[in-house]
């Protein structure tokens, strides 16, 4: 059922952007018929829409929604873990510093709600696993598409839930155990409306801050869908 969610919200993503795309790319086609003064080095200009809004300077306020998360982490003294799920929210600021050039900084949760919309049963045992992360980026724009690299600093959480469980029960006791670790980011998006974007994120952290620093390797991938909103010098 899990896999199921997931790809019905795959496929519901890839139809809406095709249909956002198509319908973007008739609007530009009739303002074209319409401006007789257009040229056609203008309507290929035209194709990379915020162009014409974002200049050298200006900021750029983003909120997106990781939609579909992807987890692997290595808690402490456990099995590593491996889960895909949804939901969650993302603050990000851009600065340009040319007209195809920004830094990103961003402040993000991912959690892996085993559903599209935010239901658990709670009367099962369940794990969970959520991260807290900053990253800090630097962007490039190339027509519809951007993409982005940069360094990440995370709070990732493993926990075991278990809300039926006593001393009495044979069940595992309820646990939760936490590492603070540095990584890299990377993302890649595609624009399409003078706002909407869709894109990918690819976070994985290396470095833990435990007792001694320790290397281990982790990661998350989001399906991120986004809102980019300029505001100015």
């Amino acid at each position: 059922m899990r896999k199921l969610n997931i790809l019905i919200t795959i496929t519901f993503c890839i139809l809406f952007a095709y249909r956002s795309y198509s319908y973007n790319s008739y609007v530009s086609e009739q303002e074209f018929v319409r401006d007789d003064n257009l040229s056609s080095k203008d309507s290929v200009n035209g194709n990379n829409i915020e162009d014409q809004n974002m200049s050298k300077g200006m900021f750029r306020f983003i909120v997106s929604f990781p939609y579909i998360n992807s987890f692997y982490l290595q808690p402490k003294n456990e099995n590593s873990k491996n889960n895909t799920g949804f939901m969650r929210v993302t603050f990000s600021l851009d600065y340009f510093y040319k007209t195809n050039r920004h830094i990103n900084l961003s402040f993000s949760q991912i959690v892996d709600f085993f559903s599209p919309l935010p239901f658990r049963d709670y009367w099962k045992v369940y794990e969970v696993m959520d991260s807290y992360y900053i990253s800090l980026s630097n962007n490039h724009k190339v027509n519809r598409f951007s993409f982005g690299y940069g360094f990440s600093f995370a709070q990732n959480n493993w926990e075991l839930i278990n809300n039926g469980w006593d001393e009495s029960s044979t069940t595992r006791e309820p646990v939760k155990k936490t590492n603070y670790a540095f990584g890299l980011v990377s993302s890649s998006y595609f624009q399409l409306t003078p706002t909407f974007h869709l894109g990918i994120v690819y976070r994985p952290t290396f470095l833990r801050s435990d007792i001694e620093p320790t290397f281990k390797y982790e990661h998350t991938i989001s399906i991120d869908i986004g809102w980019k909103i300029p505001i100015g010098k």
